[in-house]
């Protein structure tokens, strides 16, 4: 993993634009005055605007789990003092140690949620980290500093596993050719860079006729979400999230891929429908139908695009916990 002095990480974080920043402090609001949790800390960026737009009392809790983000993002935001609090965490153990927090569990949770799912820019950008086909760097792609690399991944998957990460990963209609390559390429010790891995697919593959996107993006995309265990985690924060807010609370997820949105579109369905049969003579609180949709489902401006062009394929949903009481 790379190391970033500290001289510079502040510069490098700052570099890093934060998607759609401006329009989560707006649909946050008066709830930046609160306790807001960051679940996706990153560089920072999002974090940072919601304390310039909170009140001194105002704090935000944040987690990632990339140790190098975390010492970036910290020394960026020191100025903002006990108001900021970080830990390196994953998706499934963030409602456990937000719990655990006296004035979360005094407040009945959080009044703010933000997740800002995919690979951050930082980690795109460092080759040793092995998640872009732009730079050679050695097959890792793990977002934090535990667990099997990509490589490791490649080496336990069969052919079929592969075939069917591709598929489920990726949308990739047929990979078994890919997967069988991946395989022996391996096997005989000539894959164990990002490059070579790049290079193998425009071999084997070259590009899918019915695809603007290249197969090596593809392939990438679906070991990097395998070995992060991506859905898994996000479908234990999107669970969690009910138990997490607190009445009148805005939740916003922005998310990169359609599998990412998949998730969260079914999580807010869950949360805004309900799950009993019309007519039924109950209250609202036997209900349970306890979060609405704040708005339809934004994206980056034209303006915010041509500054970061990573930004267009972003998407942002934002539910609110509704009032006690509120019907």
């Amino acid at each position: 993993m790379s190391e970033v002095t500290a001289s510079s990480s502040a510069g490098v974080a700052a570099a890093h634009l934060s998607v759609l920043k401006d329009e989560i402090v707006t649909f946050f609001g008066s709830s930046s005055a609160g306790i807001c949790l960051d679940c996706t800390l990153g560089a920072g960026g999002h974090s940072e605007a919601l304390l310039e737009a909170g009140t001194p009392t105002g704090r935000v809790y944040a987690v990632d789990r990339d140790p190098t983000a975390l010492a970036m993002a910290r020394e960026r935001l020191a100025r903002f003092g006990a108001r900021f609090v970080s830990t390196q965490l994953r998706f499934s153990k963030v409602c456990e140690w937000a719990r655990g927090l006296e004035d979360v569990a005094a407040n009945d949770g959080v009044d703010g949620l933000l997740a800002d799912f995919g690979v951050s820019s930082m980690q795109f950008d460092t080759a040793d980290r092995g998640f872009s086909i732009r730079f050679d760097g050695p097959l890792d792609m793990r977002m934090g500093d535990d667990g099997p690399t990509a490589g490791e991944v490649i080496d336990s998957a069969g052919e079929a596993d592969l075939t069917r990460m591709f598929r489920d990963y990726s949308d990739m209609r047929d990979g078994r050719r890919l997967a069988r390559a991946i395989k022996a390429e391996r096997a005989a010790g000539r894959l164990t860079t990002t490059h070579q891995l790049a290079e193998l697919c425009s071999r084997v593959a070259g590009r899918i006729r019915s695809d603007r996107v290249h197969p090596a993006t593809l392939v990438f995309q679906a070991l990097r979400i395998a070995v992060n265990d991506e859905v898994g985690e996000i479908e234990a924060l999107l669970r969690d999230v009910p138990s997490l807010l607190a009445p009148g609370g805005v939740a916003a997820f922005i998310s990169f891929h359609s599998i990412e949105d998949r998730l969260v579109k079914r999580a807010i369905r869950s949360w805004t429908t309900s799950s009993l049969p019309p007519g039924l003579p109950v209250t609202a609180d036997e209900d349970r139908c306890d979060f609405e949709v704040v708005s339809k489902v934004v994206q980056p401006s034209e303006t915010e695009v041509s500054l970061n062009p990573r930004a267009r394929s972003s998407k942002l949903r934002v539910v609110r916990r509704k009032e006690r009481g509120q019907s």
